[in-house]
Order: structure tokens, then C-alpha cells, then sequence
């Protein structure tokens, strides 16, 4: 009877640390979907320097006064 009782808790042990490892892996597997993108989160990923955006900027604005100048002359 008690070699009974021994089988049956380690059948028992075995189990639950079966799904504990079963539930581990489907709480891993869930956090990795659920984590949302960088694009999500708002994080922009540019090669543009501070710098050349400004340059950019500031082209921008010479082409806008060079056409609008060009009508007043």
C-alpha cells in the first residue's frame, strides 16, 4: 500500500511540473506576440542626421522665397 501511495505522488509530481513547464512555455510564447513594435511604441529609425534634416530644411525654404521672390521682380 504505501509503495501504492508513492507511485501515485510521483505520478502526481510529475504531472504538475509537466504543465507548469507547458504553462511557462505558453506565458513565453504569449509575452513575445503581445510585446508591441518599435513602430508601435513610437521609435523612428531614420539615417538622417540632426544636422541634414536641417540642410534639408533650409533648402526647402530658399526654393519657397526663390519662386515667390521671382513674381514681385
Amino acid at each position: 500500500m504505501e509503495r501504492d501511495l508513492r507511485e501515485k505522488a510521483r505520478a502526481a509530481r510529475e504531472r504538475a511540473q509537466r504543465a507548469a513547464r507547458e504553462a511557462a512555455a505558453a506565458a513565453a510564447a504569449r509575452s513575445k506576440r503581445e510585446r508591441p513594435s518599435d513602430e508601435e511604441l513610437g521609435y523612428i529609425k531614420t539615417d538622417d542626421s540632426f544636422g541634414k534634416i536641417l540642410a534639408d530644411g533650409l533648402d526647402d525654404v530658399a526654393e519657397w522665397l526663390q519662386r515667390h521672390s521671382k513674381g514681385r521682380e
